[in-house]
């Protein structure tokens, strides 16, 4: 096949695969209320990162999602991208799609795209159909896209990997970790499947400068990033924000401070035969994952004769999906949208596998294997998901986007584009109706978590209100539909410096607000601003 004729079928697999993504999708798409809380929140951080979108924390905070998501949509929002679930759905559906059709091109590069056709379409299909978790702006996005994006640079078939590649691999699996975390071990893996891949691809033995070229080369890339973001946080003054919210956050939910996080901490301090028990549950009940790595496999096993070779190249594709492995383990209880780096893990080993398969690629006695194997894995893979599928059921649907009846209307009360501050967990109100967040914190998370900062996020909150008064206060309490404590306490009686000044400076509302399907009405309390405050 000549390069022209490979880019138009590249083409025809991108408009195939974003053709069926929406199809699949389209009512995803058009859903304007939540298929998980932390989209709402993340839309809401992004709103508020646009105040100063060029300094990472100082107008929004994180927590398991790090500065450089509130950013990236913060950018997205002066753009006049607009801030709502909608566009949340059509992030998600995008960034599915490019996951899926980088994994089909970049293994059609060695085995055409009729065969990886046949391996790709399971795990395509349950990541754009299964869960309705998946269905939302998962936090975990980002990092996959960059991550499989620097495996698609690094495992280049029949080419050699540079020294100046492998440092922009690097330097994306760096990045990975600023939108989640949580990417971390799936980074690391990545880097080190691309240095053995190098390793294995190189066309002469390499001298000692060249090692210490490629070391140093790789450690800049690996490490500038972070280096740079730290040194740009330094220069704003923002470098204490990071560490007092999301760091201390992290150092506390990963050591299984209960006392750090402010609650409980549940199924994370499970005992670990029962942890195992859930993660091989996930694992199986999902195996479809491992559909797009298989051909790889096959591949890699029957393509040479030479052992050692053989064990070095099986070694390098398997670890990208072992660090993914060891992320759900570390992160018990494996969430639903957790299994999205269970997904970029395989799309990396299936890439990786395209580029490390030897040149004669499947041999002659490989498409018999091949076709031997097929029912074998369809047959398995329908067993499996049949016996999980008992235990383990997709996320139920969301909730519809919030109604309101007209005791007091909330949109005229609070117009579009107004500075307001909702306390609860309820940050889907600034993006049903557009409002700007008045603080950092989206959500009452941070403040009403009783932790040894607590005092700290408090001070913030309240000098964040008294140097930019918001045009309304919501207390958005007591609605089990707000997916938190139904008993929570209002505003002024948790922080009690709030009393004075909202009765002083606002006017209490009854508001009727309920979801669409919701049995009964429930009123919470809108505050707004008085004209001569």
């Amino acid at each position: 096949m000549t390069s022209r004729q490979f880019a138009l079928r590249a083409t025809a697999a991108v408009a195939i695969t974003l053709t069926v993504s929406i199809a699949i999708r389209w009512n995803a798409i058009g859903y304007t209320g939540w298929f998980n809380p932390d989209e709402a929140e993340l839309l809401a951080a992004g709103r508020r990162a646009a105040m100063q979108v060029w300094m990472p924390m100082a107008t929004s905070s994180a927590n398991t999602y790090l500065v450089l998501w509130p950013t990236t949509l913060g950018l997205l929002d002066l753009l006049g991208v607009p801030m709502s679930l909608r566009t949340a759905h059509t992030l998600s559906t995008g960034a599915y799609a490019a996951v899926i059709a980088m994994v089909w091109i970049a293994t059609a590069r060695r085995w055409g795209f009729v065969r990886t056709a046949v391996f790709i379409v399971p795990a395509a299909y349950w990541m754009l159909a299964r869960y309705s978790d998946f269905f939302q702006m998962g936090s975990e996005l980002p990092s996959v896209l960059l991550l499989v994006v620097g495996a698609v640079l690094a495992f280049t078939p029949g080419r050699a990997v540079s020294a100046r590649r492998l440092a922009v691999v690097a330097a994306l699996a760096s990045l990975a970790p600023w939108f989640k975390v949580q990417s971390g071990l799936l980074a690391v893996g990545l880097v080190i499947s691309a240095c053995g891949f190098a390793f294995l691809s190189r066309d002469s033995v390499w001298t000692r400068r060249e090692w210490t070229q490629r070391l140093l080369l790789l450690a800049l890339g690996g490490l500038g990033p972070t280096a740079v973001l730290l040194a740009v946080m330094a220069v704003g003054g923002t470098l204490d924000l990071f560490w007092d919210e999301p760091v201390e956050f992290l150092r506390a939910y990963l050591t299984h401070n209960v006392k750090g996080l402010g609650y409980g901490l549940g199924e994370t301090t499970a005992p670990l035969t029962e942890k195992l028990r859930g993660f091989v549950v996930s694992v199986l009940t999902n195996a479809f994952a491992f559909s797009w790595a298989l051909l790889g496999l096959v591949a890699l096993w029957s393509g040479t004769r030479n052992q050692a070779g053989r064990l070095a190249r099986i070694a390098v594709w398997s670890i990208p999906m072992l660090a993914a492995l060891a992320t759900l383990l570390v992160m018990y209880p494996i969430y639903v949208h957790y299994l999205n780096f269970l997904f970029a893990g395989t799309a990396i080993a299936a890439i990786a596998a395209a580029g490390l398969a030897p040149a004669e690629t499947i041999p002659d006695r490989g498409p018999s294997l091949l076709a031997r194997r097929l029912p074998a894995w369809a047959l398995l893979t329908t067993m499996v998901f049949l016996l999980a599928a008992v235990e383990h059921q997709g996320a139920s649907p969301a909730p519809p986007a919030v109604a309101h009846q007209d005791e007091e209307d909330i949109a005229a009360l609070c117009p579009r584009g107004s500075s307001v501050f909702v306390w609860g967990w309820a940050a889907e109100l600034y993006a049903y109706y557009d409002w700007r967040p008045a603080s950092r914190y989206v959500t009452y998370g941070l403040l009403l978590a009783k932790t040894p900062n607590q005092g700290h996020y408090r001070a913030r909150f309240l000098q964040e209100l008294t140097d930019d008064p918001p045009t309304c206060v919501v207390n958005a309490i007591g609605p089990a539909w707000f997916g938190d404590d139904a008993a929570a306490t209002p505003l002024e009686n948790e922080i009690p410096d709030t009393g004075g000044w909202l009765h002083r400076c606002y006017v209490p509302n009854r508001v009727v607000l309920r979801p669409a399907a919701a049995p009964e009405p429930e009123l919470i309390d809108v505050w707004t601003r008085r004209s001569d405050c």
